[in-house]
């Protein structure tokens, strides 16, 4: 069997997300994270064409959503493209990411809040209400803020 190496599993992946993306199926998908920033500034070229194919957008991100949905490790530190096709959901992103941040300043990112935010990020990646309960309640590697 070939072995398929991970530039282009990566890439692949990008097809796959940005094709159920532009069928509704998800509003936000988020590609392969790396903590390799020149890496991830390689994937541009071929996220601009997936995306062409598509009729979808990217956003590079420098600064990962880091919430309770995802182990900690998976995104710290990590450069990431993000997908959508409506600019609201991708405003929903930013705006979700902007709130996370005023909470953390005002010392309140905890309980309920901290949830929420874990929650919104889930319904944006279009997971269901089972699956984003199921994935924070798991996560046991979170944020020590």
């Amino acid at each position: 069997m070939r072995k398929i190496d991970s530039f282009s599993y990566a890439c692949g992946a990008m097809d796959c997300f940005n094709e159920i993306v532009n069928a509704g199926v998800k509003k936000l998908a988020l590609g392969h994270p790396t903590a390799d920033r020149a890496l991830r500034d390689e994937y541009i070229a071929v996220a601009e064409e997936i995306c062409q194919k598509y009729g979808t957008k990217y956003y590079v991100e420098d600064a990962s959503l880091l919430t309770d949905l995802f182990p900690l490790s998976l995104n710290q530190d990590k450069y990431n493209l993000v997908f959508y096709k409506e600019d609201a959901v991708l405003q929903a992103y930013l705006s979700l990411k902007e709130r996370k941040a005023r909470l953390v300043e005002q010392k309140a990112y905890c309980g309920e809040e901290r949830r929420a935010i874990a929650v919104e990020f889930g319904r944006l990646l279009s997971y269901t209400e089972e699956a984003i309960a199921r994935l924070i309640d798991a996560n046991g590697e979170k944020e020590g803020l």
